[in-house]
């Protein structure tokens, strides 16, 4: 994934920066715009694009618009480790403040940095392990300008990251600490739904015309999900051709829709150019919802089915971990203790597991045992007051999911 925050001075026209932001870059990008201090705007920018367009874009917009000062990049790689980037629009030619690329503990990539095009506004300083870039003192002092934060902040902050490869593994873990110096909110985090740029409303304009029309029920369409109604505390929702069930009591660390577990509706691979070319496309969605996410959806769409749905994946901690506040819910509280004692029994060994999936690292583990004995001493202390503290999670999962308020 790639996530950039671009900020724009006092006044600054957002409507005409995100007509530059539309005209080129990564297939998909959606954007946020969020109200600062002092009049400024800072616009969230989010995209499954993890390669260099995002990036060239950014430097594009700071390099023709008035608007833009200054831009924060973040790309996760998943395995391959991550890439931050701080990008200065004052000067001409635009020049690179901070830049960073971390790799897996011992690993590195046949991928090099990117925009090292883009002149380095300061000298690269003292290079201390692999894939470091541009982060010397200067490099500290020139970004707690960009900002006007307190270089002993931004110290703090690099303190943090000596071992940056112990923070891969988690959503916008690298990147945590700088985000913190800089005021800078994880993407998506600060509410409401994302302006969709790229690309065109093709796909909702082709799911009205062709696949409603003979889809049972009522769904609210959006930019790329279909969501049945009624929208209870579990979401039934079709995105990026899966069959999702989203449970909005959930705590998310994580923006958009919970998909790593959904259901594959097995679609072919088609473009949608346009409403004409879409139209089997369309056929084929709503076919796949009849034959397959309906029953899904029946079997597993409410708190009781959502449970069964988790126990028959229980070998993933994470599942175990949404069945465990699922009981919570349900008033099931010997359940939940049970599930969050296996939890802790299935976490804690793969700690020194190093055969464990990528995707399970030791900051992410040690995440979720601690979020474990959360709820265990909640439980303990006061079992409803766990579930008032779950479901205080709704409202704001529904703000920025943009889902409809429910009905009285």
């Amino acid at each position: 994934m790639g996530a950039a925050w671009v900020d724009l001075r006092p006044g600054a026209d957002v409507d005409a920066v995100l007509d530059v932001l539309r005209a080129d870059g990564p297939g998909v990008l959606y954007a946020r715009v969020v109200p600062l201090d002092g009049g400024w705007q800072r616009i969230e920018l989010s995209t499954g694009d993890a390669g260099p367009a995002l990036g060239h874009l950014i430097v594009t917009l700071l390099q023709s618009s008035e608007h833009a000062v200054r831009a924060f990049l973040a790309h996760d790689y998943d395995e391959d480790g991550a890439e931050q980037i701080v990008l200065d629009g004052r000067t001409t030619p635009v020049t690179r403040v901070q830049h960073v690329r971390i790799h897996p503990f011992g690993a590195g990539s046949a991928t090099p940095p990117l925009l090292l095009d883009v002149p380095a506004a300061v000298a690269p300083g003292r290079s201390w392990g692999r894939g470091r870039v541009l982060t010397g003192p200067e490099s500290v002092a020139a970004l707690a300008d960009l900002y006007g934060v307190p270089p002993d902040d931004l110290k703090r902050a690099q303190r943090r990251t000596r071992m940056p490869a112990r923070l891969l593994g988690e959503t916008g873990g690298p990147f945590e600490p700088w985000l913190d110096a800089l005021a800078i909110a994880w993407t998506a985090t600060t509410g409401g739904r994302p302006i969709k740029l790229r690309p065109g409303p093709v796909w909702r304009e082709a799911v009205v015309r062709y696949a409603l029309p003979s889809l049972p029920g009522r769904w609210h369409v959006f930019d790329e999900e279909l969501v049945a109604d009624p929208v209870g505390l579990i979401v039934r929702a079709i995105v990026q051709g899966q069959a999702v069930l989203h449970p909005l009591y959930l705590p998310s660390g994580h923006p958009g829709w919970r998909v790593h577990d959904a259901l594959d509706l097995r679609l072919p691979r088609t473009g949608l150019a346009t409403r004409e070319q879409a139209e089997p496309a369309m056929h084929h969605l709503a076919e796949a919802i009849r034959a397959r996410a309906l029953p899904h959806f029946a079997a597993h769409g409410t708190l009781s089915g959502y449970v069964e749905y988790c126990r028959a994946g229980s070998s993933d901690p994470y599942r175990l971990h949404a069945q465990a506040l699922t009981e919570i819910v349900l008033e099931r509280f010997d359940d939940a203790l049970e599930s969050l004692d296996a939890i802790t029994g299935m976490v804690v060994p793969r700690l020194y597991d190093q055969t464990r999936p990528a995707g399970l690292g030791p900051a992410r583990l040690s995440g979720l045992a601690a979020e474990a004995d959360h709820w265990r001493r909640r439980l303990a202390e006061d079992p409803m007051g766990a579930q008032a503290d779950l479901l205080a999670n709704v409202p704001g999962q529904r703000r920025r999911l943009g889902l409809p308020a429910p009905t009285a």
